[in-house]
Parts: C-alpha cells; sequence; structure tokens
C-alpha cells in the first residue's frame, strides 16, 4: 500500500458482500493507534431503489446517514493490473479536484465496490486516491451464492452535515 506507513497498513480490514442488487460494505476490524478520528461505517447499497444507507460509529441504533448512489464521471484509461489472479482496468474521475483511481474487473459484471464507489462494467477491486494512497485492495473473494445482505431496519436518517455536527460536538464536549 503505497503511501502508509507499515503500522496503517494493517488498521482496517473490510469486507463487501454483494447479493441480487443489494451490498453490504462495512469494517471488520480497526485499530485506531494515536489522535486518528477514524469512524467507520458500514455502507448498505440498494441498486434497485439507488439509496446508500450508512451507519457510522457515535450513531444511535437504527439512526443511518441516507444519500443517492452516485453517478461519477468515470474517465477509462489502457492501465491494467492483476489482482487476485483477474485482469483489471483502470478509470479515474476527479472531485473537488483530487483524483481517485479504481481498478475493476469484468470477469466480476458487478457494478460494485468499496465504500460508495460503482458504476463500473466490473467488480472494483482497488482504489487509490491522488495522493498515492491505496485505500482498499481485494484480498479475497466468496461464493456470492453462498450469501445474503440484509438492510436492518431504519429508524431515522440525519444528515451527513448533521452528523459531522454531532461528532464536533461531541469532541468539544472532551475537551
Amino acid at each position: 500500500m503505497k503511501g502508509l506507513k507499515e503500522q496503517e497498513k494493517k488498521r482496517i480490514k473490510d469486507q463487501l458482500i454483494y447479493c441480487d442488487g443489494v451490498s453490504k460494505y462495512e469494517h471488520l476490524t480497526v485499530e485506531n493507534p494515536g489522535n486518528s478520528t477514524l469512524h467507520p461505517c458500514t455502507h448498505y447499497k440498494n441498486f434497485k431503489t439507488k439509496e446508500i444507507l450508512s451507519e457510522c460509529s457515535g450513531m444511535q441504533e437504527g439512526e443511518f446517514i441516507k444519500s443517492s448512489i452516485s453517478d461519477y464521471d468515470w474517465k477509462y484509461s489502457d492501465d491494467t493490473d492483476t489482482i487476485l489472479g483477474y485482469l483489471c482496468h483502470s478509470a479515474y474521475y476527479f472531485i473537488k479536484g483530487k483524483k481517485t483511481t479504481a481498478w475493476y474487473t469484468q470477469e466480476i459484471p458487478i457494478m460494485d465496490g468499496p465504500k460508495k464507489l460503482s458504476g463500473l462494467p466490473g467488480l472494483i477491486l482497488k482504489y487509490e486516491t491522488s495522493s498515492g494512497t491505496t485505500w482498499a485492495t481485494a484480498v479475497n473473494i466468496l461464493d456470492p451464492k453462498t450469501t445474503t445482505v440484509e438492510i436492518p431496519e431504519v429508524k431515522t436518517t440525519i444528515s451527513k452535515e448533521d452528523f459531522r455536527k454531532s461528532i464536533i460536538g461531541n469532541a468539544n464536549k472532551k475537551n
């Protein structure tokens, strides 16, 4: 993982589960050394309704951030790589002047990926930012016939901005 210190490489282990148009991306383990402000979230994507529900640490049970699945303006490149034995192609987009590059395989025709990334003609197995930091790389792929994804019951939804304000407010109370 270019750009990360050795200790940071081991901080987060994630899992993406996809089944019948619904996916769940979650942090399995988070080692949070130092004063990091990491607030791990589980993202549920429903491709039928085009919605994402995000459940983050620090939220109340049944509380979610609701957003829409983004349509990224992907640009395709000729670069290829092999990840887990799969031929991957690269695509990238810019948002607020920052470049994100994703590596996807058409051998797994699922238009999904880590966190909120999606919309490429195959499963995203790796993504990185313009700073050179690799944020996610697939290390294992399981048979999708053996899994299911259930979206939990939603009691309330809040905006991303309100969640950020509550985190900042809680941090200020601790100081």
